[in-house]
């Protein structure tokens, strides 16, 4: 059976995905269909995707549903799906923070929403967190503006810049900052014991010492996929450790979804990145890797970058043990493969006294590649 559906192929930060407006999307109310759909139009599972969509990376393996807002205060509303490359995956579990960038563009542009010049203010909801996000988009007479000055490390050349507010951001898939109520646990694993701090900020992340994994986070996310042995090991520490979170049942089902990620973390020090630029430790505040889909992430991803952020502000975390400032607000910046992200943090207190995080923060740049039909055939 043969589907010819609208979509568009849009940048935003260091990801790529096809965008589809949730009034276009055949099947959208059937998830068994919707789910079908998705991974046909993606062309997985297959690893080199070679009849979808797909970019074969986990960063260019991502759809955006989007749609008008439903609710009060509400401007548009999106869902974000991690499509699995060689294993049939269809994730609804999380949030894409790269991608979020490129909602608002492609929604004024498909004529989901208004704005006005010179910034949009677009109040987004997303419905795989059920969180809040304000989207301030540079905004002229010819419609978004793409062009400027801002450079995101992983992207070549410049744009304008996008900025993204998360409210509210602690609890987004388990519903609470620390899962397990701890700011440290330890899982068992093969290779013996591992302290581990599991945090929930925009999407729940496992961050693990580089030091017991016998890394420092100097080294390049290649050099780090080529070691089977230690992506095994991250793999078997994020199961683990999503079973002691309650996100999900056993390893078994775990091991199904990208949910939650996992990251390693160091003390800030020189290194250098692919491109060769040479990192000094006095412009980051802590190094840090994150895997996304079983693969160390080509950059950053952008909702890890705020988890990390907001875990390196918070008391107790490992994330908050090896980074170099350790205030309640401010910029948190971290070191990666190509560069170095940075991510804004507020932190606050709950009812009952404790740390919490208000908001997070991160500017991208974003861009429509282009836009088209998609025949999408199920076999």
């Amino acid at each position: 059976m043969r589907y010819v559906m609208p979509v568009t192929i849009m940048r935003g930060g260091t990801s790529k995905g096809v965008f589809v407006r949730q009034a276009d999307f055949i099947g959208w109310d059937d998830a068994a269909l919707r789910d079908r759909i998705i991974k046909a139009l993606m062309g997985t599972p297959d690893p080199m995707q070679i009849d979808g969509l797909g970019g074969t990376h986990s960063s260019t393996s991502k759809v955006m549903v989007v749609g008008p807002g439903l609710r009060e205060g509400i401007d548009l509303e999106y869902t974000f799906v991690q499509v699995g490359i060689d294993l049939p995956i269809v994730d609804y579990r999380g949030n894409c923070g790269n991608l979020t960038a490129a909602v608002t563009p492609f929604a004024l542009a498909e004529g989901l929403t208004r704005a006005q010049a010179p910034l949009a203010r677009v109040m987004m909801w997303n419905a795989n967190t059920r969180k809040r996000i304000l989207a301030e988009v540079p905004y002229g007479r010819a419609g978004v503006v793409e062009e400027g000055d801002f450079q995101i490390d992983g992207v070549p050349g410049s744009g304008a810049p996008i900025t993204t507010h998360f409210y509210e951001p602690a609890g987004s898939v388990t519903g609470r900052l620390f899962p397990t109520s701890r700011p440290r646990d330890a899982v068992r694993t093969s290779r013996g014991e591992f302290e581990v701090s599991i945090v929930d900020v925009t999407n729940p992340f496992v961050f693990v010492r580089a030091a017991d994994l016998e890394l420092d986070c100097t080294e390049l996310s290649s050099a780090v996929n080529a070691n089977p042995e230690i992506l095994a090991l991250l793999e078997e520490i994020r199961e683990q450790a999503a079973v002691l979170a309650g996100i999900h049942a056993d390893s078994a089902a775990a091991a199904k979804s990208n949910m939650p990620a996992i990251g390693f973390v160091a003390p800030p020090r020189d290194y250098v990145t692919v491109g060769g630029a040479r990192i000094t430790a006095g412009q980051v505040d802590l190094l840090g890797r994150v895997v996304s889909v079983r693969r160390v992430h080509h950059a950053y991803a952008g909702t890890g970058a705020m988890c990390t952020a907001a875990a390196a502000r918070l008391a107790g975390t490992i994330p908050h043990e090896v980074a170099a400032a350790r205030g309640n607000g401010g910029r948190v910046t971290i070191g990666h493969s190509k560069g170095t992200v940075s991510a804004g943090v507020e932190i606050g207190s709950g009812a009952d006294g404790r740390q919490t995080v208000t908001s997070v923060s991160i500017a991208r740049t974003a861009r429509r590649i282009m836009r088209g039909e998609a025949y999408i055939y199920l076999r």
